[in-house]
């Protein structure tokens, strides 16, 4: 895992979005602090062949807000996605 970095959005917006990144360069987190989104995050999972896997978004006492799963055919090519109601196809 790389070191963190956070990026500051106009002062206006009160905000500070912290990243954090697999040795791919892929995003694994991304943590909000400071204004409407503080507190909240999204979390990113990646199989073997660094196909996204999962994406969670999480309250700031770390409950689950919203999650998608992602499923792939051959080649690694994107075949599912489900949110918890059914996947969906393509």
């Amino acid at each position: 895992m790389l070191p963190r970095e956070a990026r500051r959005l106009p002062p206006s917006k009160n905000l500070t979005d912290t990243l954090t990144y697999n040795l791919a360069g892929q995003l694994l987190t991304e943590a909000f602090s400071g204004g409407p989104l503080n507190g909240l995050s999204v979390t990113n999972g990646y199989d073997n062949c660094l196909c996204r896997t999962q994406l969670s978004l999480l309250s700031p006492s770390s409950q689950l807000l919203a999650s998608a799963a992602y499923g792939y055919a051959a080649a690694s090519r994107l075949s599912t996605v489900s949110d918890g109601n059914g996947p969906l196809t393509h």
